[in-house]
């Protein structure tokens, strides 16, 4: 069974079909900062100290929701608004940290002060939750034009992005996680994987993926199943294909 694949513009069409948008944002926006906030607390329980770097977008908005749910359920949380991006940002000693900087929206090169932000995260050696899309890959390709987050793990909404599974971008997301958000199905124009190769079946809530070759091109050739996991680089390790990002389980 093929799923599809959006880029920017497809979910930008499932959103536009919603009732009362754009009224009606702020309720998706709620949706998916809680999705978000529920994977960390499953996968991430041992996390106490986290912090979310947000930007002025929607993906930023999508942080200070699941921003909002963590403090609920007890965990100390430092939030980081990424403007005035000409000042030096505190991200504290975090156990995780949340990227909500880009969203699906994004295209090109991070402005300077962004960029240096992005290398700061990736330089703390945490585990990194991406929403939707790791800031700095286009979800619409899976180009890295200039930084971008080295993601432990990317909870995406609605349906998987080609640029999470379109390398580079594949190599940036770490395992994914699909959380609905109330959105109705739209048209697009590359299917994905089967459910096998996608990890779960069709009446899983969220839908755990892999970063690999399985795309519309292998399905018209018929899918053999999963692709090796994890990839073997091709020039020396990379901290995006340790061997060690494999999902985790959930925490007790």
């Amino acid at each position: 069974m093929l799923e599809p694949l959006y880029t920017s513009e497809e979910m930008r069409a499932a959103e536009e079909r919603y009732p009362g948008y754009p009224d009606s944002v702020p309720e998706l926006m709620e949706r998916a900062g809680k999705g978000v906030a529920d994977l960390i607390l499953e996968f991430f329980g041992d996390a106490k100290d986290i912090t979310v770097v947000c930007g002025s977008g929607n993906n930023g908005g999508d942080g200070k929701v699941a921003a909002r749910h963590l403090q609920e359920a007890g965990r100390d949380v430092r939030v980081v608004e990424v403007k005035p991006e000409d000042e030096e940002k505190d991200l504290g000693s975090p156990d995780l940290i949340v990227d909500a900087i880009f969203g699906t929206g994004f295209a090109g090169e991070p402005r300077s002060g962004t960029a240096r932000l992005i290398e700061e995260i990736n330089d703390l050696d945490v585990e990194v939750v991406a929403v939707d899309v790791p800031s700095g890959v286009d979800a619409s390709t899976g180009e890295v034009a200039g930084g971008a987050i080295d993601a432990w793990s990317t909870v995406t909404f609605h349906g998987e992005k080609v640029g999470t599974m379109v390398a580079p971008g594949s190599f940036k997301a770490g395992w994914t996680e699909v959380v609905g958000i109330g959105l109705e199905p739209v048209e697009t124009a590359q299917p994905t994987s089967c459910s096998r190769c996608r990890g779960a079946g069709p009446t899983s809530r969220r839908r755990s993926t892999r970063p690999g070759p399985c795309s519309s091109w292998a399905a018209r050739r018929g899918c053999r199943g999963p692709p090796a996991w994890p990839p073997r680089p091709l020039s020396g390790p990379t901290r995006a294909m340790s061997p060690s990002r494999r999902r985790p389980s959930p925490s007790r």
